[in-house]
């Protein structure tokens, strides 16, 4: 009995080792680890069954900056016959790991591109990691960047109400917005991101360094939520793209409390449940505060990107 046991041990021993065998074989004459296949290049032409699509580097990236409305106005671009953007948000520029994978691992996450359209992507953390205006420049040197900013302080609130309902969903604690942002003794917690996000000539300053100022279109985040259209007439110029959108396009959701817009096949398009969530109530003293402390941000924003939005005059 004890003979038949050890035998059968020996067996399955034996048949393991062949088929981990023949499983190291078949990975190493396949020719591509797992790193190549991350890296691999969908090729230089592919085809949908519509004729010949490429993928291509992006004619233009929406650089930021988060919760001042990219996802408004990369989903509104996408409906654009001459445009095709990237799905999600990309981060190969400002996570090491993305980047080290190389410009192959990047053209494969772009989508595949008419030979009349342009791509395009946008990852609003772009705007405030260091390293990205040189990577962007050295990979694509006459890219056009779009810059979304809105009113600081709003974006400041907007940017802690998203932190807050994904603070719910976990159940962890959730101090409100004044207690948040500012300390007992009733100063600014300047360290905190939604903050230093905020100060956008900070972050501006880098990108001047890398590229010129009219390689740079500076829309106003307020004015796409209020009047879309008006914002995406300058896009349709600053990109070279043929007109396309027409004010009747364009129209107020009192439910949503944004605008929705139609696009082809006179499909309708809203942004999802995640966007216009409702923002808490802030104290006048907490409000004058951020005002006082983004102001002499603002006046040196608006003067460097040579922009006289509502807001500039905080």
């Amino acid at each position: 009995m004890a003979e038949r046991k050890k035998s059968k041990r020996i067996f399955i021993l034996i048949l393991f080792l062949t088929l981990l065998s023949i499983f190291s074989l078949l990975y190493v004459y396949s020719g591509k680890s797992f790193t190549k296949i991350l890296q691999s290049s969908p090729g230089p032409t592919e085809t949908n069954g519509n004729g010949e699509l490429t993928r291509k580097l992006p004619s233009s990236i929406i650089i930021g900056v988060k919760k001042g409305g990219t996802k408004a106005i990369i989903s509104m671009l996408d409906s654009h016959p001459h445009i095709t953007a990237a799905k999600g948000e990309v981060h190969y520029f400002d996570r090491d790991f993305n980047y080290e994978l190389g410009k192959d691992w990047y053209l494969q996450r772009m989508p595949l591109t008419s030979k009349d359209s342009l791509c395009i992507e946008k990852s609003p953390s772009y705007f405030v990691v260091p390293s990205v205006p040189e990577r962007i420049l050295k990979l694509k040197s006459d890219v056009k960047l779009l810059l979304v900013v809105r009113d600081p302080v709003t974006r400041t609130i907007s940017d802690y109400t998203q932190l807050d309902a994904k603070k719910a969903v976990k159940s962890l604690p959730r101090p409100s917005f004044d207690e948040f942002v500012m300390t007992g003794d009733g100063e600014i917690k300047v360290s905190r991101n939604v903050i230093k996000v905020s100060l956008y000539d900070v972050h501006f300053k880098r990108w001047l360094k890398s590229f010129p100022i009219d390689s740079i279109l500076v829309v106003n985040g307020d004015e796409l939520a209020s009047n879309p259209y008006s914002v995406l007439v300058k896009v349709e110029e600053f990109l070279k793209v043929p007109k396309y959108f027409e004010k009747e396009m364009f129209y107020y959701n009192k439910t949503k409390g944004f605008y929705c817009w139609t696009g082809s096949n006179n499909s309708t398009n809203c942004l999802g449940s995640s966007k216009g969530r409702k923002h808490p109530e802030v104290s006048e003293e907490t409000l004058n505060k951020l005002r006082s402390y983004f102001r002499p941000h603002i006046k040196s924003f608006c003067s460097m990107a040579n922009v006289s939005f509502n807001w500039c005059n905080l």
